[in-house]
């Protein structure tokens, strides 16, 4: 009996880093199928790059004492680059690469990640105006992938995870874009609560960027 309790934890790590690979490897598949759709929609595309920074508000956690994790803010910043598709005027395509800072929990963890956004994204174009001022509305995945982490309890293994944005901003001058974006996980991730490490939470946030596009 005592030889199989010893083994127990040992293969229930065994368990829990083959479900990272896992996920890892789905995650992947994701991010290669959104990439791939890109390019071959792109592939006449009308293309801008651009640079975008902004904050994100941590919105995950909406009762109980988990109320405490909310708001918490963190920072993001990165390129863009933007494909307007000429088979249907205003609607285009939007990939980037971020850098990004999350604040989770009381005593606060911080969680930094990589993320690659693919979205679709339709502008209101009316002749005239849109040189001025022209709305937007975008949605799409957010494939993530964990850098690093500092916290008061000992983090699991980074991971990647899965996230699907809505949203809406307004572009001026053909150039500057502000947008709000609310980004819903899809996959679970670890947060800090009173101090202590809480597993398989769903943190939802909001993102308010500035981006110039050239």
């Amino acid at each position: 009996m005592a030889t199989q309790t010893s083994h127990q934890p040992s293969a229930q790590c065994a368990n829990k880093h083959q479900q990272s690979i896992i996920m890892s490897g789905a995650m992947m598949r994701v991010l290669v199928v959104a990439l791939a759709v890109l390019a071959t929609l792109t592939a006449s595309a009308q293309t801008r790059f651009g640079i975008v920074a902004g904050i994100v508000v941590e919105n995950g956690m909406p009762s109980g004492d988990e109320k405490e994790n909310n708001h918490q803010v963190g920072y993001t910043a990165g390129a863009i680059v933007d494909f307007d598709l000429p088979a249907v005027q205003g609607l285009g395509l939007e990939a980037g690469a971020k850098y990004t800072k999350h604040t989770y929990g009381k005593p606060s963890m911080e969680q930094y990640s990589v993320d690659v956004p693919v979205h679709v994204r339709y502008r209101l174009e009316v002749p005239v105006v849109d040189k001025v001022v022209a709305p937007f509305a975008f949605t799409g995945p957010s494939v993530s992938a964990g850098v690093s982490n500092k916290m008061p309890t000992r983090l699991s293994d980074v991971k990647m995870s899965l996230a699907w944005n809505v949203g809406a901003g307004v572009e001026m001058a053909k150039h500057v874009r502000v947008a709000a974006t609310y980004s819903i996980q899809v996959s679970k991730t670890d947060i800090v609560q009173n101090g202590s490490l809480v597993k398989g939470k769903k943190c939802n946030c909001w993102t308010i960027t500035a981006a110039y596009v050239f």
